[in-house]
């Protein structure tokens, strides 16, 4: 199976979630049919399947559901000033009666509801509009000023759909927001305007089927809005090599098959992760008795090219977890995404308040290459464990709670690394240990105390690791150890022994390396967790 088969695998398994009861306090977000879009209204009118006005308002901007309108492939693509009007819903350019294009959109409705694919609904929206109130009903119920050039929406109730028990209007009623009814009339009548095209071979999965137009769905990832994953330019002079002469030779796809993909894709990545302008997404499909987990990646080179920057289809791990998305994608037990931020980013803030942040570009490469390893499609990316190892050399800019986390995180990625070992017998490794035992005395002398003497000198540690130990233990010998002289816990005997077991003075000078992260995260978790514990410090 390749990619783009899976996206229509994936259209197939989870076309049926929106039939789903909507949950409380959570925004509607359905996948869009073949031959429709999911849209976020700017104002909903609920009418009756008589064509009268019920009601009318502005959807809930903390719980903005979508809504499913049903569009053909010229209007769903269309730019510029030309008009090409929606079905049903539309902008109010369209949809009021003063709008410059309102009378291509009547003249669309009323073809819809003369022929042999009509549907209540949209007899109720023609009458509704025909009878001329929409603009003095949207004025009475205050929401006029917000429809500017704005989606309208048109929701029907009758029949047990769309109403409350006291005639009120249910706007979160899924039978009457996804009318299925409706749905398949509009998918009939439209497969029935294209039925008498040459049929092609489409090139997503090699069957025959009626053909899609050259002007393919855009916005499959929303911030993208104009951005179209497939397009082919209509203008024979533009095509590239002596081999195209129309758009069909470039590109062939079946009107279903690509309907699908789109819809598929569009409705992943709204459920997934953006970071700047690329969208990540992660999901499992049943397929053929199989357990598929697929990957993807998309971003947008220009405002008009969307381009497929990574994807992956491989068996889902009995290990792995079934209900994952992108934001929760991790390496063991750190999210991708605080990965990135640790290797790449800057502290933001103090104390408790204080937040590491990567730029975006870094933050969203960061985060693919991670996910090709945790997909098995390559190494640990070593640049980030060397970046990450870079931003622990100068753990003291950190909060106490970013600094853990950091020393986990490299810990970690150095041992993922291909190529690198940790030495627990080095020079490297003992230094991070006395560096620990080291910040654990001045710790226990000077409790509570935020800035640390001993993180403040471990730039120094690293370049001239002997030299900055033998000064900070001095000091710490003048400083730390009359306090402990005086006290009920004197751990003076304590730490010297440590120091005399990991320290001569045959150690070297020279700069160490990442095995020194290594030893002192080991040696803090010893030395702070409780007995019997392996409690992290």
């Amino acid at each position: 199976m390749n990619f783009y088969e899976g996206c229509i695998a994936t259209y197939d398994c989870y076309i049926a979630t929106n039939r789903e009861p909507l949950q409380e306090g959570v925004p509607w977000r359905p996948m869009a049919p073949v031959g429709h879009t999911a849209v976020t209204p700017d104002v909903e009118i609920a009418v009756s399947v008589n064509g009268t006005f019920l009601d009318a308002r502005i959807p809930d901007k903390k719980c903005p559901d979508m809504a499913v309108i049903p569009v053909t492939e010229e209007s769903r693509g269309r730019a510029g000033s030309a008009a090409r009007p929606h079905c049903l819903s539309d902008k109010s350019d369209y949809i009021l009666p003063d709008g410059k294009n309102h009378s291509e959109y009547m003249k669309k409705l009323r073809a819809w509801d003369e022929s042999e694919y009509t549907h209540p609904s949209v007899t109720a929206v023609r009458k509704y509009l025909e009878g001329g109130s929409i603009v003095s009903d949207l004025m009475d119920k205050g929401v006029y000023g917000s429809v500017k050039s704005g989606i309208i929406y048109f929701m029907v109730c009758g029949d047990g759909k769309g109403l409350n028990d006291d005639g009120t209007v249910n706007w979160r009623d899924v039978s009457a927001r996804y009318d299925e009814t409706l749905i398949q009339c509009h998918i009939d009548k439209y497969l029935n305007s294209i039925s008498g095209k040459e049929k092609v071979i489409c090139e997503l999965t090699g069957e025959k089927t009626v053909p899609a137009e050259n002007n393919l769905p855009k916005g499959v990832v929303r911030i993208n809005g104009n951005a179209k994953l497939m397009s082919v330019n209509d203008n024979e002079f533009t095509f590239l090599g002596e081999n195209f002469v129309s758009g069909e030779n470039a590109l062939s796809v079946g009107y279903v098959e690509s309907q699908k993909l789109h819809q598929a894709l569009q409705w992943e990545f709204a459920h997934g992760m953006l970071i700047d302008t690329r969208a990540f997404a992660v999901w499992n499909i049943e397929h053929e008795g199989k357990n598929l987990r697929i990957s993807a990646a998309a971003d947008a080179a220009t405002t008009g090219r969307l381009a497929i920057t990574y994807h992956n289809i491989r068996e889902h791990k009995e290990d792995e977890e079934r209900d994952i998305d992108a934001w929760s994608l991790s390496v063991e037990d750190i999210p991708c995404r605080t990965l990135a931020d640790l290797a790449y980013g800057t502290p933001v803030g103090i104390k408790d308040k204080q937040r590491v942040e990567a730029s975006d570009e870094l933050r969203r490469n960061a985060v693919q290459a991670l996910m090709m390893y945790i997909d098995g499609r390559g190494d640990f990316p070593a640049g980030l464990t060397r970046a990450m190892i870079s931003k622990a050399g100068n753990l003291s800019v950190y909060s106490r709670k970013n600094r853990g986390l950091l020393l986990k995180a490299v810990c970690m990625c150095m041992r993922l690394t291909k190529g690198w070992e940790t030495d627990e017998t080095s020079r490297d490794y003992r230094y991070g240990e006395l560096f620990a035992i080291l910040e654990y005395i001045e710790s226990s002398a000077y409790p509570g105390r935020d800035d640390s003497a001993v993180l403040a000198v471990q730039r120094e540690f690293h370049g001239r690791p002997r030299r900055a130990f033998e000064k900070m233990y001095r000091r710490l010998k003048e400083c730390a150890y009359p306090i402990f002289a005086k006290s009920d816990r004197d751990l003076r005997n304590y730490c010297d022994s440590l120091i005399t077991e990991r320290y001569t003075e045959d150690m070297g000078d020279s700069p160490i390396n990442g095995n020194f992260l290594v030893g002192y995260r080991n040696m803090r978790q010893n030395l702070w967790a409780p007995k019997g514990s392996t409690g992290q410090a």
